[in-house]
């Protein structure tokens, strides 16, 4: 059987989307923060537990556009100068919610090189655990979403914090880990002189471990699970993974920043996250990228995909 190996994408069209713009990210980057801000102030000037609880599920929200903007100083996308765009990714999104861009990088690039397999480290870890099995019942997706935002989960994101961290690893040069060091010991100072630890703890660290750990979940399903069904090849880029088509809330709630056009970014990681839903819209006139996409129309239907009662 001959593979069609002709490119989905005309290489002019694929230089164009690449391009990189430092300024796009670092003012998506200032929005989520000023987002962050506006809610603080928002529970300090109106503090009852509706507000709070409000301002949890939204900064977790804003942390995880974080977290995928971190992503993209993974792939290098904020800036061709590599220093500048990795100062970035840490200062601004990884450093604060505890991993770093060098640890993720360790891990995450050879997912990308070896998508589904048991040389990818994402692939191998969630192998052989049951919450990983997928279709289940509503009622075990449920209570799996449940035990993340209720902190019963949290071991398990502590293990992927240390192992995203990359903290005293040759991931690490020693300019990025003094630099670190420095971040979290000024963090810490500053806590201690304005007497805001039980702020920070309430309102940051606290929807890292709920609202955020649901997110990554999600995104997890979403992006590498129940997608193998007739007529999709696991071992394949295309068959590998699915493209969510969310709506605006949904884009605002759980896929900011181009995330859920995960198929394309697997196809195409120079492209950063501003340009995915053009690469989408592209790749959609080629047969065969159309033909072989797993395309989700939305993460209500996505739900509908994995949560029903699994097959004898």
């Amino acid at each position: 059987m001959t593979v069609d190996r002709t490119p989905m994408i005309r290489p002019e069209v694929l230089r164009r989307l690449s391009e990189l713009s430092p300024t796009r990210a670092l003012v998506q980057i200032a929005f989520e923060w000023l987002v962050i801000a506006v809610v603080i102030y928002f529970v300090a000037r109106f503090p009852t537990v509706p507000t709070y609880l409000v301002a949890v599920l939204v900064i977790g929200t804003r942390q995880h556009a974080l977290a995928i903007i971190m992503h993209e100083a993974t792939h290098h996308r904020i800036s061709k100068n590599r220093t500048f765009n990795d100062f970035v990714g840490n200062f601004f999104c990884a450093w604060p919610i505890f991993v770093s861009v060098e640890g993720y990088r360790a891990n995450h690039l050879p997912h990308h090189q070896h998508l589904n397999t048991d040389r990818d480290p994402d692939w191998m870890r969630k192998t052989g655990s049951d919450e990983w099995v997928f279709p289940k019942s509503r009622w075990e997706m449920a209570k799996l979403y449940a035990c993340d935002f209720f902190l019963f989960n949290t071991f398990d994101l502590l293990k992927r914090v240390a192992l995203f961290s990359g903290a005293g690893k040759s991931t690490e040069n020693t300019g990025i880990r003094w630099g670190r060091i420095a971040f979290y010991l000024t963090l810490a100072a500053v806590l201690t002189w304005t007497g805001f630890w039980v702020q920070y703890l309430a309102l940051w660290v606290l929807p890292v471990f709920t609202t955020l750990k649901v997110l990554l979940r999600n995104r997890s399903i979403a992006e590498h699970f129940e997608i193998f069904q007739p007529g999709y090849d696991r071992d394949t880029t295309i068959g590998g993974t699915r493209t969510v088509l969310s709506n605006p809330i949904e884009r605002w709630l759980v896929a900011p920043n181009g995330i859920s056009y995960h198929v394309e970014h697997h196809l195409y990681p120079s492209v950063p996250f501003h340009h995915l839903p053009e690469l989408h819209r592209e790749l959609m006139k080629n047969e065969r990228f159309r033909s072989n996409v797993k395309i989700t129309k939305s993460y209500l239907s996505l739900f509908g995909e994995v949560a029903r009662e699994p097959r004898p």
